[in-house]
Order: C-alpha cells, then structure tokens, then sequence
C-alpha cells in the first residue's frame, strides 16, 4: 500500500532541573528499519527556560515498508539529564489521498 511521503513527527523535552543544565534533542536518535536518521541538533537550557518545554521534531521522507520498525535510541553516555517523549506521529501523504495518520503498534524492547 503506497502511503506516499512518509514523515515523523513527535515531541521531546529533556529534564533541566539544575540551574545550568544543558542538552542537545539530538542526543535522542532514531533508527528506522536499522538505519539511523539525521536528527536536527537543537541545544535546550534551564536558563533559556527551556525546562519540561516542549519541541516538535519532524523527519521527512522516512523509507516505506510494510513492517517499519522505528527505534528511539539514546546512549547512558550522552544522556545524563533524562528525556520525555510525547505525540509520535506517523503520517503518509500519498497524491491520491490528503495527509493520512499511519496506524501504529508499539513493542518495548529492553
């Protein structure tokens, strides 16, 4: 079933509890059917009063599949602070049809 252009949206905000907390939304990535995606860098700060604010993040022009498997993926390394993750949408947008929500399923994997 063709779903045309294939995006992802969803919202991400990380926990800035200290007075000079920092991150990157970047450090969350993503990977979609074993491929990792470019995720746009976008530097957060509790001074910024960026703490619990939101973000919406989008990837465009995702692979289609008939089984896609989307990851969200962030290492102990990078992430020190702790990340919330909120709205995922899957949309497609092909020609024939106007923009169409995708219906997902989720797996947690450990």
């Amino acid at each position: 079933l063709n779903k045309g252009v294939v995006n992802l949206k969803y919202d991400l905000t990380a926990n800035l509890f200290d007075a000079g907390s920092t991150a990157n939304l970047d450090q969350i990535q993503i990977r979609v059917n074993g491929n990792m995606m470019v995720v746009p860098s976008k530097v957060i700060s509790n001074a910024a009063g960026d703490n619990g604010k939101y973000y919406t993040i989008e990837l465009k022009n995702l692979p289609q599949s008939s089984n896609l498997i989307i990851e969200f993926i962030s290492s102990s390394q990078s992430n020190k602070i702790g990340f919330r993750l909120d709205n995922i949408e899957l949309s497609g947008s092909a020609i024939e049809k106007k923009e169409e929500i995708i219906v997902l399923s989720g797996k947690r994997i450990h």
